[in-house]
């Protein structure tokens, strides 16, 4: 439709579902100025992706390919948070 924004890049298989505590783990870290930049990264992508966005669209924003981002949700997804 005119005027909706679309989502570029296929959803996945891959759910990715993060309850309170968890959440609050991740954006504090994404808070701390002291968290190592990969850590922030992933921190950042898993939030995206348990929001929805797409692999595309939350590897552009991470900077991180597509490939990494699949990579780390399977592992947050098969570990959890110490994945």
């Amino acid at each position: 439709m005119p005027g909706e924004k679309q989502m570029q890049g296929r959803h996945s298989a891959i759910g990715i579902a993060i309850d309170d505590p968890t959440r609050a783990t991740l954006t504090g870290w994404l808070r701390k100025q002291k968290t190592p930049v990969g850590l922030a990264k992933r921190a950042q992508a898993i939030l995206l992706l348990a929001d929805g966005q797409t692999f595309a669209a939350t590897a552009r924003q991470v900077g991180l390919r597509e490939r990494h981002v699949r990579k780390w949700a399977l592992r947050y997804v098969t570990h959890g948070i110490e994945g």
